[in-house]
Parts: C-alpha cells; sequence; structure tokens
C-alpha cells in the first residue's frame, strides 16, 4: 500500500521541481546542452523560462516535424518491405500442372514469374529509398530555432537577469 502511494505522489510532481524558496540556478551551455545544475533542460523548458514562448512553440514545431519524417520514413520502408515480401511469396510456380500443359502456358508462365518478381522487388527497392529519403530529411531537419551563438546570449541574458534583484 504504501509503495502504490508513493509511486502515486512521484507521478504527480514535475520532474524538475524546486522549491519555492530554492535559489534560484544559473543556466549554462555546455557542448549544445542547456544545463540547469545537473539537470538538462529542453529547448522548449528553456525558452519558456526566459520568455520566449513563441521560441518554445517553434522548437516543439520543428521537433515533431523531425519525428514524423523519421517515422514515416520508418513506415514507409517496413510496409514496402513487408507489400513487396507478400508479392514476392505469391510469385506462382513454373513448375504448375497448368504452366506444363503447353509452350504457350509456359511462357506465360515465365512472364508472370518475371513480372511478379520485379514487381516485389521493385516495391521492396522503392520503399526502402523513399522511406530512407524521408528519415534523412527527418535527421537533417534540426530542431533548433537559434544559433549557437544567439542562444549564448539568450543564456547571457536570461542569467544576468537571475542575478539582478
Amino acid at each position: 500500500m504504501r509503495l502504490a502511494l508513493l509511486s502515486i505522489v512521484l507521478l504527480a510532481l514535475p520532474l524538475n521541481a524546486q522549491p519555492a524558496d530554492a535559489p534560484m540556478v544559473t543556466i549554462e551551455l555546455v557542448d549544445g546542452q542547456l544545463r540547469q545544475g545537473p539537470l538538462v533542460l529542453t529547448p522548449r523548458d528553456f525558452y519558456e523560462r526566459s520568455g520566449h514562448p513563441d521560441l518554445a512553440e517553434r522548437s516543439e514545431r520543428n521537433l515533431t516535424r523531425r519525428r514524423w519524417f523519421i517515422g514515416s520514413g520508418l513506415a514507409v520502408a517496413v510496409v514496402a518491405s513487408v507489400v513487396g515480401a507478400v508479392i514476392l511469396g505469391l510469385t506462382p510456380n513454373g513448375e504448375a500442372p497448368w504452366c506444363l500443359s503447353s509452350v504457350q502456358r509456359y511462357n506465360t508462365c515465365v512472364d508472370y514469374i518475371a513480372l511478379y518478381n520485379h514487381g516485389g522487388l521493385g516495391i521492396i527497392g522503392g520503399g526502402v529509398a523513399i522511406g530512407a529519403a524521408l528519415a534523412a530529411i527527418g535527421l537533417w531537419h534540426r530542431p533548433e530555432v537559434l544559433s549557437t551563438f544567439s542562444l549564448e546570449e539568450l543564456v547571457d541574458d536570461y542569467n544576468s537577469r537571475l542575478e539582478r534583484p
């Protein structure tokens, strides 16, 4: 019972909660990460704390766009691979009795087999290529909305406002 109650209390607390009487800790930009003491801040958290909700919204929008590109790229590659594998699995067998009943039917079977094989492999190859391109666009699309220099200026401005009484 105590464990369940403790779990509920811990889930209700925000992860970066600070007591009201705690001194404000300055934020540092270390290796491209925003740190407030031992905590690593998301860009959205920092922009909201520094009084720039517009930048927080833009950062969140960029991050969402990036996730959608990567996720849709992976989905396209997986779906194309499954569909291509199903088509390859449904490829008719050239040894079927229908195919061996005459030369014309055998030639038709060979054409169908080639069509299935090329179609299945084409779907797999094209889907994986399109999926990889979408994922690459997502990885290329950075969620940062400010350059490192502008972010450093914003951090310095935020820290100087903390130091003023």
